[in-house]
């Protein structure tokens, strides 16, 4: 199975629409797709979404389909197991399988981002860790093929060139960079600010763009609060948005509007506080001149 659910979404939508199409209304004419947006409180446009395989659709959602809809028992399995895996990842293994349970919606849903919006002040985020960062995190496992983790976060990397996303941008804690020079070494964090800066230099297109941008918050910074870990995921399906915060014991996933809302003014908060992009790449070649010098 692919590793981001695409032959099922696909499955899934064709059953959708099938289910659709085998309704007749009092006339006789086949249900149109406005017609089972307002069933479920969809627009006509995320019907034609959900119905094309553009979209993930969640579990509820298709609970509603196959309620209002009458869809057949036998299909209805089909739809359910179909849209788990959708909205939670396929059963995971092999590589996957090595990805802890609770990042899992997080990682399947990532590709599919219009907008990622993140503030770290305790970690880099795997996207942006460099191929030597990623080896060293790693190193100290006892017992763990590290091959799969690596080619995961490999793959990760190919979000800043997925057509669909519009913007990545990330505020990173420059303690977190302090932090990592700590646990892993000069060498390692210099490596690690050479791969941030090519990633944040909008020219070299091979590994990203001018949609994406890595702005640094300097220790020095006088803002009064600092928020944990979080990144913001916006997706086709606005209701399909979320936030996720990681915390001691796994992760929350935060979905209501209010918690959209704060998210947002939150990082807004430590973007505002936050190096501009090229302020950003000049403290960053700061730090690592200081690193390889002492």
């Amino acid at each position: 199975m692919h590793a981001d659910g695409g032959r099922e979404r696909r499955e899934l939508a064709g059953l959708i629409k099938q289910a659709r199409l085998d309704v007749r209304t009092a006339s006789g004419r086949r249900m149109t797709q406005q017609e089972l947006g307002g069933l479920v409180g969809y627009s006509q446009g995320n019907i034609n979404k959900i119905e094309s395989g553009q979209i993930k659709i969640e579990p509820e959602t298709v609970e509603r389909i196959i309620r209002d809809l009458e869809v057949p028992p036998d299909i209805a399995t089909r739809m359910r197991n179909l849209a788990r895996w959708n909205a939670v990842g396929i059963p995971f293994s092999g590589q996957r399988a090595l990805v802890p349970e609770y990042a899992r919606k997080y990682i399947d849903y990532e590709p599919d981002a219009l907008e990622i919006l993140s503030w770290h002040e305790l970690r880099l985020p795997g996207p942006l860790q460099s191929e030597h960062f990623m080896l060293r995190q790693f190193a100290t496992a006892e017992s763990v093929d590290v091959a799969p983790l690596i080619r995961n976060r490999r793959s990760r990397r190919e979000l800043f060139r997925r057509p669909a996303l519009r913007r990545y941008g990330c505020v990173i804690a420059e303690e977190a960079l302090h932090r990592a020079g700590r646990a892993f070494g000069a060498g390692v964090v210099c490596d690690e600010i050479d791969y941030l800066l090519a990633i944040n230099n909008p020219a070299n297109t091979r590994i990203a763009d001018d949609r994406t941008c890595i702005q640094l918050l300097p220790t020095t910074t006088g803002i009064a609060h600092l928020y944990g870990d979080f990144s913001i995921l916006r997706l086709p399906d606005p209701k399909a948005s979320f936030v996720y915060v990681e915390h001691v014991a796994g992760a929350h996933y935060l979905k209501s509007a209010r918690q959209l809302t704060k998210a947002t003014q939150a990082w807004d908060e430590v973007h505002t506080a936050a190096l501009d992009r090229d302020h950003t790449n000049e403290f960053l070649r700061k730090l690592r001149a200081g690193f390889a010098s002492g």
